[in-house]
């Protein structure tokens, strides 16, 4: 970064000066004041109450989001083992139906998020001091990102039948989204790529909320995130229920 840094000061210092020394030679004015119209800083409007995020509240943020991704897949885990040691299949047999089912352990899932979810928060601001923004805007975050993780982690319980197998995967694709989301180091970092990848990610959509409400953000500015993120979790908790009921239909019937 700092080889960057010094790197784009020569050239735009090289610029200014292939523009400047026209006047010490007598060309014409009005070529080189046409040269100084040109755009050398690319800039763009923040909002009024904008405040720099602090490295404490961006890795409160990036943190929370991970911990609430490895408490879905623990509870996901739950789920799991009910299929492991036949509890699902006496409730199949059961008047239980396969939305009273998956809506049980989503309901289960966010209950438990939101209390973790609290305590972070909590804990962050009395002891880190950190400021999350309007509690409202925050408390909407954290709900559309538990309903999104939520709905991801019963898709995929839904196709695994392996506690272990689930563990395994789960603490690996925590870490991977962990990284590609920016709780471990900011995006900016990555390649565009990764960036673009990134934005469809239920943890690196939360955070960036998350990160615009710290900076002063109100909740008018984060809606159309708040909708992609609930909407993600509906599609995936329809899809679970479709899943689960091919499953039932072929399978136990």
């Amino acid at each position: 970064m700092v080889l960057e840094n010094v790197v784009v000061q020569f050239f735009q210092n090289y610029h200014m000066n292939r523009i400047l020394v026209p006047l010490n030679q007598g060309k014409e004015v009005e070529i080189v004041s046409d040269q100084l119209k040109k755009e050398l800083v690319n800039e763009r409007n923040i909002h009024i109450n904008s405040q720099p995020i602090t490295s404490f509240q961006y890795y409160a943020g990036g943190m929370g989001v991970l911990f609430l991704l490895m408490t879905v897949v623990f509870l996901v885990g739950s789920m799991i083992e009910e299929k492991e040691e036949e509890v699902y299949k006496r409730l199949l047999v059961s008047k239980l139906s396969n939305t009273s089912y998956i809506i049980g352990k989503l309901l289960g899932i966010i209950l438990m998020s939101m209390i973790q979810l609290a305590v972070i928060i909590l804990f962050t601001s009395f002891v880190f001091k950190v400021n999350w923004g309007e509690p409202f805007t925050v408390v909407m975050i954290g709900c559309s990102f538990i309903l999104n993780a939520a709905g991801f982690g019963v898709l995929i319980g839904s196709f695994i039948n392996r506690e272990k197998t689930f563990n395994s995967v789960g603490i690996l694709g925590t870490q991977v989204l962990a990284a590609l989301g920016g709780s471990m180091v900011p995006l900016y970092l990555f390649p565009q790529w990764v960036m673009n990848i990134s934005y469809f990610l239920p943890n690196s959509l939360a955070l960036q909320m998350f990160l615009k409400s710290m900076a002063g953000a109100d909740f008018s500015e984060i809606q159309s995130g708040l909708l992609l993120s609930c909407g993600m979790g509906m599609a995936f908790f329809i899809i679970a229920l479709l899943r689960m009921s091919f499953e039932r239909k072929h399978r136990y019937a």
